[in-house]
């Protein structure tokens, strides 16, 4: 921040004066200038969505940035307000909105665009427990109900003088309202402040805790500040407390003995510093809270340590006049104010006074909106701070003179700190950082000076040139010298002035003078309907580029010339489209960019063009339609990257690639009447600056300055705060229309609208959280009667669908704001819209299609049937032997080993798998398990396992890795195409087991001594897969108790009815949970599981377990 003003400042001379308030100013307030249900407001708040609502005494409004909207109470309707006078206004943290009145609370249903009506007997406060998701109000003579996030009443607490841990009193202030109501821990315990004292709602024990005046709590309550855990302040009127809920002790501030505490908050801080950068000299470094504490007789800061000592007492404000009852907190500062008063004070969160506001009338309630913007609703009327921000400078020009007197002959800046500018009487030059004045009457005398007019005078190449009737006057300010051109006796009457290579050009009705400045001599060229009816009526501008003067004019448009004025030229206007042609007749100004090879011509109607001076044609048109101000462009520069455009309305820059980035205007503090001749001028300023971590960055900086006839305004390019950040736009209201413009509100329902026949349009409103200028977004929708492409709604956030189709339609809708910038979110939905019966054409045909097929079909269903039995009987037929085959390759008993514990089962799928599962002992008293799954169903699958059954068989058993090995070259060498065989081997012996896997899911080791299961996953190929493939193994401890379960993928693979997997975390828990069970429970949980999961069923690939658990 502070770099920036150092580079600012450092920019300008000595021309101009900026006064810069660091401390106390005055923030500007204005009305809100709309029409609101009655200008006695109660209460405001702007939601999350960025919405404005503004209760009255009358009924409800809401601004949406664009339009009002109006809600009343209609006593029949139960969809309104509960009642029309509304006093307080709650945003929950589930952004749910409830507005509080007499009869109870309205919570507005942002989908329907209606209120559900809550009764209670006058609520005071509202507090949401968002821990155990409740909602506590407190009512004026009823006690304290508690409601759901449904808003369901729940329960209602009232005082029962025969039990101590109800709450004492049903009666609650108003006068305290949202100040005497606070969760003090993370258990969602709620303090309710009370007339004498306080109860404390437990949320585990569901009842109260009393704490009343004799217990030390202090005299009449007024507020409750919570500093940490279970610790909170008790403001009453006889003093400041500290109670430790948890420790049930008082702590008594005297310091604050015998005074009425009117309100208290309390923030954390860090010595060095708030997050937002705020700091006090005068901070202990002991310091961990300041709470701020507001008496009749000031406001205080308090600062506390952190064994909540009251280290100092600080009075910031005096409050003895003011009377000032109230304090508001946003993200970054806290606010004073007084209900009934007409004040507010803004602070930082170290007591620094930052602001102050002084509102027409006294105050109902402060707002502030998370930018900070204040909203003050007041006994006759709404007002607010916001508005569009103000980056542009007033530069006073230090003259001496009256706002009257004030005159800018002439000003050029060329050039970071160099400007030249010349009023009335004086000449003032600023060249490299050097400031030098000098009197006007030193060259002209005082009789010449009315003569001198803005467009007669130019600056070109270190001289000034100022023309005087037939006298060209040339002041060079180097040495402050004068040189003096007499012209021919043309008697004309020049209107313009332009210096370009050591020539002159004068322009009058008729032509232009050209002077050679160099051998002065001049040379008149007049306009001739007859002999030279090419050549204009003087110029508004020339330029000089590539070896041509181009010459714009008010009326004939743009001509250019070979070298010079009696070289042959030609006319580059046209009304037909030619990209070899300006379309425009009236061009005021040409700037060339020698380095962009680019020309900017700015026309009065017709818009801006772009030329490419290296492609020798126009490229570019730029109009209102495409976001210009105006058509009427007073001047245009190059500028860096972007293009800045100046108009009547104001100034647009832009990017020609990315579209239209920002408007700067009035609001923005741009405010000039009338133009210089040379009114617009962009200097850049190349900089290197390093970051905090000593790297460099490249930073462009642009400055702007605009020339009125009294007044300079500037501004750096950086200083603007552009809608570059992403918002968001969300469905206000729908409204469905009949035929008889009868409406009602509806809802979309996951993403579809259904509608009947008796709708005509569909009427949406939609509004967009964009900071600024949001009453300049625009709007786009598409739907089948744009032919679903997106067509602008201008800046009307009201959309209309017309021409609904029946059935079913697509509606789109985005936004793009004035720094054509996308809302980052589109609204979508379908409309589905149900035909009437009579327009149901297809009802008709089909009956008469349906009564000529009948007979057909039903021939044609005797037949299928027939053959559908005969290939049922061929299929079962076919499964049941594949069924046959299955079990015939499984083992015929399970071997019986008094070390092992044993378990497995197999299930077939629909469609018979491939599952496997086998058992091989040898001489030297090893154990082989094998758990497989061949790839596909029926007798294929049966045949896969048979050869990898007979491979087993016929190879040495060795370690599971070169088994894997053996059994891929055999499944190979048979060649099943695509089919693979996947496979799990583990051999068990001496209290070791060695596992390997052909890609099948993880084996399952549980181990004894360590209490942990493990998910043993061995990455190979599936056989059959790769000749030569080597298959890795891994190998554990098996000792008594350890349990290994293998399995097939139909385990994990099992969906449910929601076509949801059980998969392996499930299956892993399932065998943690009943790993110390024996082999058939471990089993049996499996299987009760997967059975539980399907529900009923027909698992749709084989189920295999296999479960060895070491019993000694």
């Amino acid at each position: 921040m502070f770099k920036f003003f150092k580079k600012s400042f450092s920019s300008y001379n000595f021309l101009f004066c900026s006064l810069i308030s660091f401390v106390c100013s005055y923030g500007q307030i204005k009305e809100f200038d709309f029409e609101l249900a009655s200008k006695k407001i109660n209460t405001t708040i702007q939601d999350s969505y960025g919405l404005t609502w503004i209760a009255t005494e009358e009924g409800l409004n809401m601004f949406d940035g664009k339009i009002v909207h109006s809600f009343e109470s209609i006593l029949a309707d139960n969809t309104t307000l509960i009642n029309n006078s509304i006093f307080n206004i709650i945003e929950l943290n589930n952004k749910e909105l409830l507005f509080m009145s007499k009869d109870g609370i309205s919570v507005f249903n942002r989908d329907l665009f209606n209120f559900k009506r809550v009764k209670l007997p006058v609520p005071i406060s509202i507090l949401a427990d968002d821990i155990n998701k409740k909602i506590f109000i407190t009512t004026s003579y009823s006690g304290i109900y508690v409601l759901d996030f449904e808003f369901n009443i729940l329960k209602n607490y009232k005082s029962d003088p025969l039990n101590l841990f109800s709450i004492s009193t049903n009666s609650f202030e108003r006068r305290n309202r949202q100040k005497s109501i606070k969760i003090i821990n993370d258990k969602g315990d709620v303090a309710f402040g009370v007339s004498n004292g306080i109860n404390i709602y437990s949320s585990t024990k569901d009842n109260f805790e009393r704490f009343l005046s004799d217990t030390g709590v202090g005299g009449e309550l007024n507020v409750l500040s919570v500093v940490s855990d279970n610790k909170f302040l008790i403001g009453s009127n006889s003093g400041l407390v500290l109670f430790n809920y948890a420790e049930k002790t008082f702590q008594n501030f005297e310091e604050f003995n015998n005074t009425n505490i009117i309100d208290i908050y309390t923030h954390s801080v860090s010595i060095d510093g708030d997050s937002e950068g705020q700091s006090s000299s005068d901070l202990d470094s002991e310091t961990a809270y300041f709470s701020f504490v507001l008496t009749e007789s000031g406001l205080f800061r308090v600062s506390i340590d952190y064994y909540f000592e009251i280290l100092s007492v600080k009075k910031i404000n005096e409050n003895k006049v003011k009377n000032l009852d109230r304090l508001s907190v946003s993200d970054k500062n806290f606010f004073l104010w007084g209900s009934n008063r007409a004040e507010v004070i803004k602070f930082d969160f170290f007591g620094n006074i930052l602001e102050e506001y002084s509102p027409d009338y006294p105050l109902n309630y402060l707002c502030i909106n998370k930018n900070e913007d204040l909203f003050f609703s007041s006994i006759n009327g709404l007002y607010t701070t916001l508005k569009d921000p103000v980056f542009v400078s007033n530069k006073k020009i230090l003259l001496g003179q009256t706002n009257q007197e004030k005159q800018i002959r002439f000003y050029k800046s060329f050039g970071i700190n160099n400007s030249i500018l010349i009023d009335k009487k004086l000449i003032y030059l600023s060249k490299n950082n050097k400031n030098t004045s000098k009197n006007l009457l030193d060259f002209i005398d005082k009789r010449s000076l009315s003569d001198i007019s803005n467009a007669n005078i130019s600056f070109e190449n270190n001289q000034i040139f100022i023309l005087i009737k037939d006298v060209l006057k040339i002041i060079n300010i180097n040495d402050w010298s004068l040189k003096s051109i007499s012209l021919p006796n043309y008697n004309l009457s020049f209107e313009k002035i332009k210096i370009i290579n050591n020539k002159a050009y004068l322009s009058f009705s008729n032509g232009i003078v050209e002077i050679d400045l160099l051998n002065n001599t001049f040379e008149r060229f007049d306009h001739d309907d007859l002999f030279n009816n090419q050549f204009p009526r003087g110029f508004s501008d020339i330029e000089f580029i590539d070896g041509k003067l181009w010459i714009s004019n008010l009326e004939s448009g743009l001509h250019t010339f070979d070298s010079n004025l009696s070289s042959s030229g030609d006319y580059i206007s046209s009304e037909v489209e030619d990209s070899l042609k300006i379309q425009s007749f009236s061009v005021n100004k040409i700037f060339y960019d020698k380095k962009k090879q680019q020309s900017l011509l700015s026309t009065i109607g017709d818009g801006l063009f772009i030329y490419s001076n290296s492609e020798k044609k126009f490229i570019n048109h730029f109009t209102q339609k495409d976001g210009l101000l105006s058509n009427n462009i007073i001047d245009s520069k190059f500028g860096d990257k972007f293009i800045w455009v100046l108009t009547n309305k104001g100034l647009n820059y832009f990017d020609p690639k990315e579209g239209f980035m920002y408007v700067v205007d009035q609001n923005n503090g741009l405010n000039v009447l009338v133009f210089n001749e040379e009114p617009l001028s962009v200097n850049i300023k190349e900089s290197i600056e390093e970051d905090d971590f000593g790297f460099s960055d490249n930073q462009n900086e642009v400055f702007i300055e605009i020339v009125g006839a009294k007044n300079i305004f500037n501004f750096q390019k950086n200083r603007i705060i552009d809608d570059s950040k992403s918002y968001d736009i969300n469905l206000l209201n729908l409204k469905l229309f009949n035929f008889s413009r009868d409406f009602s509100f509806a809802n979309i329902v996951d993403g579809t609208l259904d509608i009947d026949s008796n709708i005509d349009f569909i009427e949406l409103q939609v509004f967009s959280n964009n900071k600024n200028k949001r009453n300049q977004v625009e709007y786009f929708f598409s739907s089948s009667a744009t032919e679903n492409k997106f067509v602008s709604n201008g800046y009307n956030n009201s959309i209309r669908i017309q021409s609904i189709p029946n059935y079913r339609s697509d509606v789109k809708i985005k936004a793009v704001n004035k720094s054509g910038v996308e809302s980052s979110n589109t609204i979508n939905f379908s409309i589905k819209k149900t035909p009437p019966l009579y327009q149901r054409v297809e009802s008709i045909v089909a009956y008469i299609v349906l009564l000529l097929i009948s007979v057909f079909l039903y021939s044609k269903w005797r037949e299928k049937a027939a053959s559908k039995k005969l290939e049922d009987e061929r299929r079962n037929k076919e499964l049941e032997e594949a069924r046959k085959l299955q079990n015939s390759l499984l083992p015929k008993k399970i071997p019986s080993r008094k070390e092992y514990d044993i378990s497995v089962y197999l299930k077939s799928a629909t469609e018979v798998g491939g599952d496997y599962y086998d058992f091989i002992e040898n001489d030297n008293n090893d154990l082989y398990a094998i758990c497989g799954d061949a790839t596909g169903h029926g007798v294929v699958s049966g045949i896969m396992v048979s050869v990898t059954k007979a491979g087993l068989n016929g190879i040495n058993m060795d370690d599971p890795s070169k088994i894997l090995n053996n059994l891929n070259s055999i499944v190979k060498r048979v060649n099943f195409g695509r089919l693979r065989m996947s496979l799990s081997v583990a051999k068990i012996n001496n209290g070791s087991i060695e596992l390997s896997s052909a890609a099948m899911p993880p084996t399952y080791y549980y181990n004894a001594k360590k209490d942990s299961v493990e998910e043993i996953l061995v990455p190979n190929l599936p056989l059959g897969g790769i000749e030569g493939e080597k298959f890795d193994g891994v190998k554990k401890d098996f000792k008594k108790g350890d349990v290994v379960v293998m399995i097939s993928d139909g385990l994990p693979e099992l969906p449910n009815k929601e076509d949801v997997l059980l998969d392996y975390p499930k299956v892993f828990e399932c065998i943690k949970n009943n790993c110390n069970e024996s082999a058939d429970e471990i089993k049996d949980a499996l299987v009760r599981m997967s059975d539980s999961w399907a529900d009923g069923l027909m698992n749709p690939d084989d189920i295999t377990i296999v479960v060895i658990k070491k019993a000694s």
